[in-house]
């Protein structure tokens, strides 16, 4: 008896939270693959089934927490690729250099990159020849020799020779910044898989429903309903598409 009151009110504690969030997201109109696992958790609270219940919270809460997971470690992606990106550039005027930021490099601008430095922007080597480290970019482990014609990628860092080079890109259309733009739009947009995960969810859950009610007609049984609901909860998209995602 004392583990039963123990396992419902670990149910009602764990599972509120779920129920919550899941009728704020059906108020606002989204539907997803979480109202099943939340009917669940409803129904077993209503006919003290706790086990059933914390099944579905256990699964639910896992999902949460690997989103969760994946959506820091996109944030964190991001900020390591602006703090990483090239602030300053050298250009070439005449017989003056002057250091100016990135972001006001234009085509055709010549520029100093001197050992150490980040590339400002796409490039194409002048003269002067030298080596650079491209791996934050193509994922090459081994320096890479350049030489008078060959392209530099912004963001690469230059090795232990000074070149001049002649830009080909402004810095914000450059490889790097397409890159920052690509993690960022990752992160705020819904994966392919989760967009079949919601598309499932709009047929899949009035079909619950129907089956539910067939169910206790046919037998007059609580405990059958929610046996079909934890049955259909969708473990596959819930658990699976954030495991996928991270």
């Amino acid at each position: 008896m004392t583990l039963h009151i123990v396992g419902m009110l670990a149910l009602m504690a764990t599972g509120a939270p779920i129920v919550w969030r899941t009728a704020r997201g059906a108020l606002r109109g989204h539907f997803a693959t979480d109202i099943v696992a939340t009917l669940s958790i409803v129904t077993a609270v209503v006919l003290g089934q706790p086990v059933a219940g914390l099944v579905i919270v256990l699964m639910q809460t896992s999902g949460e927490m690997l989103e969760r997971r994946a959506a820091r470690r996109a944030s964190r992606a991001i900020q390591e690729l602006e703090d990483a990106s090239p602030r300053t550039a050298r250009r070439i005027t005449g017989d003056r250099t002057d250091e100016i930021f990135a972001d006001e490099v234009r085509v055709d601008d010549m520029l100093l990159v001197r050992p150490g430095e980040l590339v400002p922007a796409d490039c194409v080597v002048v003269s002067g020849t030298s080596w650079v480290d491209a791996s934050r970019l193509t994922g090459e482990s081994l320096p890479v020799e350049v030489s008078p014609g060959s392209t530099l990628l912004s963001g690469t860092t230059k090795g232990e020779r000074p070149l001049t080079v002649r830009a080909r890109a402004r810095a914000a259309e450059s490889k790097y910044a397409r890159i920052v733009q690509l993690v960022r739009s990752a992160q705020s947009s819904k994966a392919p898989l989760q967009r079949l995960a919601d598309r499932y969810a709009v047929w899949f859950t009035p079909l619950t429903l129907i089956v539910c009610v067939v169910t206790f007609a046919l037998s007059r049984d609580w405990s059958r309903v929610l046996a079909v609901l934890v049955v259909a909860t969708p473990c596959p998209l819930i658990l699976a598409t954030p495991v996928a995602i991270v």
